[in-house]
């Protein structure tokens, strides 16, 4: 789950289509998360169309770095 404080958006992050304020609404909005190695962690969220997405982040120096946005995929909604 994302900290309280604002992430950062990576621009690799917006290549999924989704907004700023629709990735934060989804990492604020988790439903399931996994720690997947080397920091990154994933994020099962609800969009604010109630779709699900996952994002992935990394605990950055001074706030988690949303890397990665897409529409969820099977494996995360199993």
């Amino acid at each position: 789950m994302l900290a309280p404080e604002d992430p950062v958006i990576a621009p690799s992050a917006l290549k999924g289509g989704l907004d700023e304020e629709g990735i934060l609404h989804a990492g604020r909005n988790p439903v399931r998360c996994w720690q997947l190695g080397d920091g990154l962690v994933m994020v099962l969220g609800a969009g604010r169309d109630a779709a699900f997405l996952d994002l992935g982040y990394v605990e950055g120096a001074e706030a988690p770095v949303i890397v990665h946005e897409v529409p969820a995929r099977q494996k995360f909604l199993r």
